[in-house]
């Protein structure tokens, strides 16, 4: 059975990792480092003194870091599977592997990552076959975020096992609960620190080259951008597919104890935990609603997973179900009418935990036109009936409008005129009342001003679509 064969070369991988670390600290040995790690921003810099000395280091902490799998592979009889079972064996040892690397720092400072290690060697990409079995080579490869093991055609980004992994488990003791809790927190602050890492990182990748192509107007600089916005599409799924997958687990496992009698401690440390998790949600839109990035299938699905998680906890968080049309649109299910109970509804009756608009702005390019002008006005009327008897706030107004105007900013990516209009299962008279209810809401609660009137025309070219 694989599975054995993965208990045994991780139990080896952990005995021995103290000769892994030793590779990874490699770097402390020249004198050069120390300089290189205060100015390190997780960008690789050429190297204008690549040095015989570091030249040598750098070949022998990479042989001994790929050396050091490929003795334990050979020891544990990885090449005693079939093919089938060694690339089940690699990619759980590769998950396992990324996660510890994930949480590995040097020197207690958490700038020394392995990705520090690589771009000061100038690692990445570095690659060995150690393995061909039935005409199939399988290799070790060394990259910024982590380590491949595997067939070279599968290597684009590391496999890593989420997080969550390490945290879900049926704790039943009030004070392992909160422990437990505590610690998802703590995750959760972790996971939108990387991403806010990570997408600097491209960012500036994005505009080294972007200030590139302005000045080089050759083919060969024009094909490299391409190249490079195609990575940022690819790394950026990758990170919120990582990040998305230990939130749904969290969520979910949330529901799961909340179906016991939490005392009041333990109900704020859930409120928090939520909270922290709505806010990390915001951050991973971000991307598709300002950047235009246009999230795949799988990102998708782990979304839906998630809001459907909430709606599981809170059922009567509108801003969840509104999130959740928007993504069964983007997958080419109908409209559904259930959503227009707030026309009847009280304030107190339904709740708003988060802004709407990133999750709508983030997959209107999936949908009809109809589809995000119902959204952006359910959307829209939510935010005037919570403000009760006063007028909404300008830069309310102004996130009402951007959500309207979004899917014309997808340009570039779609033609809006031939986006599917998946069925509406509203009535005229249901459609009528919405736009009535909002209309009059814009007459209202508005605060005047020129630019506020200009708003409204906007949001009122939008209505005559419905």
């Amino acid at each position: 059975m694989p599975f054995d064969t993965v208990d045994r070369i991780m139990s080896s991988i952990k005995r021995q990792w103290n000769v892994m670390e030793s590779f990874l600290y490699y770097p402390t040995k020249l004198p050069e480092f120390s300089d290189f790690l205060n100015n390190y921003r997780g960008v690789p810099k050429a190297s204008a003194n690549f040095t015989t000395k570091k030249h040598e280091l750098a070949e022998s902490t990479a042989l001994g870091v790929m050396n050091f799998f490929i003795n334990i592979f050979s020891l544990e009889g990885l090449a005693d599977l079939d093919c089938k079972n060694i690339e089940i064996t690699l990619c759980e040892i590769e998950k396992n592997v990324n996660l510890a690397l994930y949480y590995w720092f040097g020197l207690n400072d958490r700038n020394y990552q392995f990705r520090t290690w690589i771009h000061f060697f100038g690692l990445e990409g570095l690659s060995c076959v150690f393995l061909t079995k039935d005409k199939q080579d399988y290799s070790v490869t060394l990259l910024a975020n982590g380590i491949c093991f595997g067939a070279p055609t599968d290597l684009l980004l590391p496999k890593i096992t989420p997080v969550s992994k390490i945290f879900i488990s049926d704790v039943q003791q009030e004070a392992d609960i909160f422990t437990r809790l505590r610690e998802m927190q703590r995750e959760i602050c972790l996971f939108v620190d990387e991403w806010e890492y990570q997408n600097s990182i491209l960012a500036v990748e994005y505009g080294q080259s972007l200030k590139l192509i302005q000045q080089d107007k050759t083919n060969f600089v024009q094909e490299s951008h391409k190249k490079l916005l195609v990575k940022l599409d690819i790394h950026r799924n990758y990170l919120a597919c990582f990040c998305l997958e230990s939130l749904c687990d969290f969520q979910e496992w949330v529901h799961g104890i909340c179906k016991n009698n939490l005392n009041n401690d333990l109900i704020a440390e859930v409120d928090a935990l939520c909270a922290l998790m709505l806010s990390a949600l915001q951050k991973f839109f971000l991307p598709a609603s300002i950047s235009r990035l246009v999230y795949r299938k799988e990102v998708v699905l782990l979304f839906r997973r998630f809001i459907q998680a909430r709606l599981d906890y809170c059922p009567e968080d509108y801003s969840a179900q509104l999130v959740l049309q928007a993504l069964k649109s983007a997958q080419g299910e109908d409209f559904n009418s259930n959503l227009l109970h707030i026309l009847k509804s009280k304030p107190f009756e339904w709740k708003l935990c988060f802004d709407p608009s990133p999750a709508i702005k983030a997959f209107c390019w999936a949908y009809g036109r109809k589809h995000h002008v119902l959204l952006s006005t359910l959307m829209g009327l939510c935010f005037f009936k919570k403000c009760y008897s006063n007028k909404i706030e300008d830069f309310q107004l102004s996130d009402i409008v951007s959500t309207y105007q979004t899917q014309n900013a997808f340009m570039n990516h779609l033609r809006i005129d031939e986006l599917p209009e998946n069925p509406i299962h509203i009535s005229e008279s249901e459609c009528q009342n919405l736009t009535t209810s909002f209309l009059n809401y814009l007459s209202t609660h508005i605060k005047p001003s020129k630019q506020n009137e200009e708003c409204v025309d906007i949001i009122k070219h939008y209505l005559d679509l419905l």
